[in-house]
Formats: structure tokens, C-alpha cells, sequence
């Protein structure tokens, strides 16, 4: 697929080097990547990344649910990485495509035979501002800490000839996304005073 590439640049040991050092030269607070192996999200991303002081949380795609231990760490998925001095996790939540597909499909076959089949994933974090995101040698207004930020990173079908699939797949992500928030948000904020 990439015959315009020399073979030692498409080799994963050279790739998620330069992967990381992007990541590192961006400096980003919050970092969301999609179709990260299970084992490299562990054994490599988020060991390298929490000593830059990020944390994160990864969910592979719905099929590992199905394989077994050996072959799930290939299964690909998506990671949200955040700031640990500027940010805390309050929630995360993942998204599964097949399962709402199914859940929603009310006899619809197109529902059925074209979206479920696919096992992509969403992945959203409430996150809540620390002080130290404010850290701009002013002090922040108090209503500023504790602000509920709400990041998602989602793998939507690849394959142009679904497009359908991937307007489905972002109208669902789209609508767990707002009851996923609304809902916690609510809960966070009751749970506050």
C-alpha cells in the first residue's frame, strides 16, 4: 500500500518513535489517539507519557470481548491522555457501535447487516480543570477550577464505500455523547454542593 515509502520507515520500531516525539513536541494538555494496539498502549504510550506527567484511558474495539488474551493485545482502540497537573478524570465512557446498532435497530436490515457488523468504538472522559490549568501567573476566578471539560476520540468506519455507516456511526457517537455529559455533568454538579 505504501510502495512510495522506504520499508524501514513503515516499521513500527522507527513509527511510534516518531509518534512519541510529535506527541512530545506539541506538548499538548490533552492528546487523543485512535487505532492504538492494546499492547502499545500500555507496554509503550502510556508508560512514556506518564513521565511527561500525562495519564490515560484506552478501550480496545468491541472484538476483543471475543479473542482470546494472546491475540486481544493487537486489537487496536482509542486513547485519551490528559495533563495530570491541570486535569482529573471524573468519568470515561466507551462507545460501541454494534452494540447501539443492535439496540436501535428496530428491524431495520441496512442497521443490522451493514452498522453492527462494524467494531468500531468511541471513547469520551469528563475531565475537571485543576488550578494549575489556570497557571498563567494570574490567579484564577474560583469559578474557573473545577470546570467539567468533556473530550471524545472515536474510530469511525474507514471504508469510503460506507459512508452511510459513517454518518450512522457519528449521529450515535453524537447522541451518547450528549446524554453521556448531560447526565454525569448533572451528577457531578449535584454531588459538588
Amino acid at each position: 500500500m505504501y510502495g512510495y515509502c522506504p520499508s524501514w520507515v513503515l516499521k513500527w520500531e522507527y513509527r511510534r518513535k516518531s509518534i512519541l516525539e510529535e506527541i512530545r513536541h506539541y506538548s499538548a494538555d490533552i492528546i487523543s489517539l485512535q487505532e492504538v494496539e492494546t499492547e502499545q498502549f500500555y507496554n509503550y504510550f502510556l508508560p512514556e507519557l506518564k513521565r511527561d506527567g500525562y495519564d490515560g484511558i484506552f478501550s480496545p474495539k468491541s472484538r476483543a470481548k471475543t479473542m482470546a488474551e494472546s491475540d486481544r493485545r493487537y486489537v487496536d482502540g482509542c486513547a485519551i491522555f490528559y495533563r495530570t497537573a491541570k486535569f482529573s478524570l471524573v468519568y470515561d465512557h466507551l462507545i460501541e457501535f454494534n452494540q447501539l446498532a443492535l439496540a436501535n435497530a428496530e428491524g431495520s436490515d441496512d442497521m443490522l447487516n451493514r452498522v453492527m457488523t462494524k467494531d468500531n468504538i468511541g471513547l469520551a472522559a469528563l475531565l475537571e480543570t485543576k488550578e494549575a490549568a489556570w497557571s498563567n501567573g494570574i490567579r484564577p476566578d474560583p469559578s474557573q477550577i473545577h470546570q467539567p471539560l468533556l473530550v471524545c476520540t472515536a474510530h469511525i468506519h474507514w471504508d469510503p464505500q460506507y459512508c452511510d455507516v459513517k454518518l450512522v456511526q457519528t449521529m450515535m457517537l453524537m447522541n451518547e455523547v450528549k446524554d453521556f455529559f448531560f447526565v454525569k455533568l448533572s451528577f457531578s454538579l449535584f454531588n459538588r454542593k
